[in-house]
């Protein structure tokens, strides 16, 4: 509902006129109207007549609008008084006012004025879930409102429809949200009847429905371009009854007697493409012309003469169909599947099928060709356009089963119970008969449902063994495999690169500490760090250490010692590595840097097996253990060249330990993620063990493995369960989420701080 009175043009043209005094007064009338609250059903409401203040509804109309709207029909100098009365049957959307113009000869005049609002399909909802909506909460649906209430104005506008029995429409205006208030005055309908929403309609009151459609479609064979523009098929309602689903799950957790059939149906109702086809598509699949539809044929929109006067029973004459809001072009059969769905029992739905609607099509193309019309389809095509928008129909049933008892319940519990039943039954029937009609109608799409559903389970469990598979892996290769045992190389000369920091460093510690080693051959670019290291190998464990500097960024590869590749060498690590010093694309590095960070990462491990693996497989024994990373997983952009350099190193490795099984000779690739060291611009002390591991915790895991036929491997529990959690998500949602919230916003911030802090230190 409008949260404030809007005022016609009109009526801010007469207020303009007002003086200050007349101001007050109609201010201080206003704020009367607005303390006694809104009208409430039933409430008659009546007060002495004043042609400019007395109010319509709760959203700003008057009396005097009424007269002016009204204009011949009403001579305002003969009205005595003006009664208004809200009736108790207002729309989900609507305020529905009848106004009584009592004249001075004691005439009177009915009218209803029907206005849009919000606050009813609110209050439906909540009474439904049990739940209470925000406030404000109403406000979604103004779009929705907005769109249905300015169809039925325009609706009221165009050229009568010969023969079809409506209100009659003496002023309409169209609703602009917060500036003018959507009205539509018409006849009033007073003494017609409507059949309650738990009964059934019969035979005969189809009937009697049908010869009204029989004037729609007749008038819809060969529509006007103009009608077909103004009212194409709205997709507000494809998303309405797409968006049901929590109501009728909530109505099937009532009544546990659905659940069976429900749990057949279910998928249905999380197609949104399936509304699209059976809805909107079905007829022009079909190859059928459009015809003009209702499109919401129900219980309380058709007015029914009464069997006598007064009474509230029904007869089997239709006297008009109303709320012409959802009028649009669409399926010939549309109408019927709502009205023969939501307002039939099962029986009498299913013996309307059967015997009525082939009844229909004969008569109406009999009609059509009386009137010079060719109706441009056959029996068969008519029926399947029932059948595929059939479906539609019967999932909406719940939805709209579920609210009604909840908005119109029985004073008896009893009869509510029974009501509930009836109901039940007809949903059943109706979610039975939706699904032969799905797979009739529907086999491939069926198909391609469960071929996609398949798909998902698949792929879904195929990433969940994945997890699986690396979790048991790593408990395997971590706490089940025994050490490999590295007596047999004690004596020959474990050679590393890049051993006098982080990773490189740890693993020297790691074997003199736990597995004996204490023969190494150091080879590094700061003679200073590398005489620290070899001082405090001898002063600790005794060990003997070789010394040479070698820039792998900068000296050339052929300088490397010639003595490599005649030296007794058991163990060779590649640890030597370099990362960009900037996150950033290929051209915003420095020069020359991507190419030198392939050099020293890649190249250097490569000539340095070149060196030693010769004499290794002549031996028939060595150890090969490649420092590479997880970046190289994927492609990662903004770093480029530092995962290409480690992808290109894992395969290298992998390659080698293939060409090399049964030589003796083993070669072990270490794929790790994040470990507290320069490289990855960490702080020791900012290792948690848990995301980021120490050096010497990596190093303590990954040393306990060396030798061991574990070829390739993250080298540390931590890492295998974080790949295991990577795997549940694609590569797609890595690149789309991780790249620019991680790489180019934690990360980029982090190395351009590290780099700060430590530019100034040693390499």
């Amino acid at each position: 509902m409008e949260s404030q009175v809007v005022a016609l043009n009109s009526d801010i043209h007469r207020w303009r006129k007002c003086s200050i005094s007349e101001i007050v007064k109609i201010l201080q009338l206003r704020l009367l109207f607005f303390s006694a609250g809104n009208i409430r059903e039933h409430e008659f409401f009546s007060r002495k007549f004043d042609a400019e203040l007395m109010p319509i509804g709760r959203h700003g109309l008057t009396a005097g609008w009424l007269i002016e709207s009204l204009g011949a029909l009403l001579d305002s100098d003969k009205v005595r008084n003006i009664k208004c009365k809200q009736l108790g049957s207002d729309g989900f959307v609507s305020q529905i006012m009848r106004v009584t113009v009592e004249f001075k000869n004691n005439q009177k005049h009915k009218y209803i004025v029907k206005m849009p609002e919000t606050t009813n399909i609110k209050a439906a909802l909540e009474m439904t879930t049990n739940q209470k909506m925000p406030e404000g909460a109403d406000e979604q649906f103004i779009g929705g409102l907005t769109m249905f209430f300015n169809r039925e104005v325009e609706f009221y506008l165009m050229d009568k429809i010969p023969g079809l029995r409506l209100p009659r429409c003496f002023h309409s205006q169209q609703w602009n949200h917060g500036k003018t208030t959507g009205a539509i005055v018409m006849q009033d309908l007073e003494g017609m009847v409507s059949v309650p929403y738990y009964e059934s309609l019969n035979l005969q009151q189809i009937a009697s429905i049908g010869c009204q459609m029989l004037n729609l479609h007749l008038f819809s064979i060969d529509l006007s371009d103009d009608w077909k523009q103004k009212f194409p098929f709205p997709m507000e309602f494809i998303d309405t009854v797409s968006n049901m689903t929590d109501i009728v799950k909530l109505y099937v957790s009532r009544n546990p007697e659905l659940e069976e059939t429900f749990s057949r149906v279910e998928k249905m109702y999380s197609s949104r493409e399936l509304f699209v086809k059976v809805l909107r598509d079905s007829h022009e699949a079909l190859e059928i012309d459009t015809f003009l539809c209702h499109g919401d044929l129900w219980f309380y929109n058709l007015m029914w003469i009464p069997t006598v006067d007064g009474s509230e029973e029904a007869s089997n004459h239709l006297g008009a169909i109303i709320d012409w809001q959802n009028v649009h072009t669409g399926s010939i059969a549309e109408d019927f599947c709502h009205m023969l769905t939501f307002c039939c029992d099962t029986e009498t739905r299913r013996l309307a099928e059967k015997v009525f609607l082939p009844y229909y099509f004969k008569l109406l193309q009999a009609k059509a060709k009386d009137a010079g019309k060719e109706l441009k389809m056959t029996l068969n095509q008519f029926m399947r356009a029932y059948r595929r928008n059939f479906i539609a129909h019967a999932l909406h049933l719940p939805f709209i089963t579920s609210i009604m008892l909840c908005v119109k319940p029985a004073d008896d519990e009893i009869v509510q119970q029974n009501r509930n039943q009836q109901l039940l039954r007809k949903v059943l029937g109706a979610w039975d008969d939706a699904l032969d009609a799905f797979h009739e109608e529907y086999p491939d799409f069926d198909f391609l449902w469960n071929l996609l559903q398949y798909g998902f389970a698949s792929y879904l469990g195929i990433r969940v063994l994945k997890f699986l598979f690396i979790i048991c892996k790593s408990i395997l290769v971590h706490f089940i495999t025994p050490k490999h045992d590295l007596e047999y190389l004690k004596d020959s000369w474990t050679v590393i690169t890049g051993g006098t920091d982080g990773i490189g460093r740890a693993y020297i510690e790691e074997l003199c500490k736990e597995r004996g080693l204490r023969k190494f051959y150091l080879i590094g670019r700061n003679i200073n760090k590398l005489n620290k290291t070899k001082q405090e190998l001898v002063e600790q464990y005794g060990c003997e250490v070789m010394l040479h500097v070698h820039d792998f960024e900068k000296d050339d590869l052929s300088n490397l010692p010639k003595d490599l590749s005649t030296l007794d060498i058991g163990i060779l690590i590649n640890c030597a590595g370099i990362a960009p010093h900037i996150i950033g694309t290929l051209t915003e590095l420095p020069e020359g840097l991507a190419s030198t960070i392939l050099r020293v990462n890649l190249m250097s491990a490569v000539k340095m097996t070149e060196i030693v693996l010769p004499n290794m497989v002549k031996k028939k024994q060595g150890i090969i253990v490649n420092i590479s990373s997880m970046t190289g997983w994927r492609p990662l952009p903004y770093l480029s060249s530092y995962p290409a350099s480690k992808a290109a190193l894992s395969f290298f490795s992998d390659s080698l330990s293939d060409e090399y099984r049964g030589t003796g000779v083993r070669v072990q690739c270490l794929i790790p993620m994040l470990v507290a060291t320069k490289v990855a611009s960490y702080e020791a002390e900012e290792a948690n063990n848990i995301f980021v591991v120490t050096p010497e915790n990596f190093a303590k895991q990954a040393v306990r493995i060396i030798g061991t036929h574990w070829e390739i491997t993250t080298g540390c529990v931590q890492h295998d369960v974080q790949v295991a959690f990577g795997t549940l998500f694609s590569f797609w949602f890595f690149k789309v989420l991780f790249v620019p919230v991680v790489m180019l916003g934690v990360h980029k911030h982090r190395v351009a701080s590290y780099q700060a802090k430590n530019s100034g230190k040693d390499k």
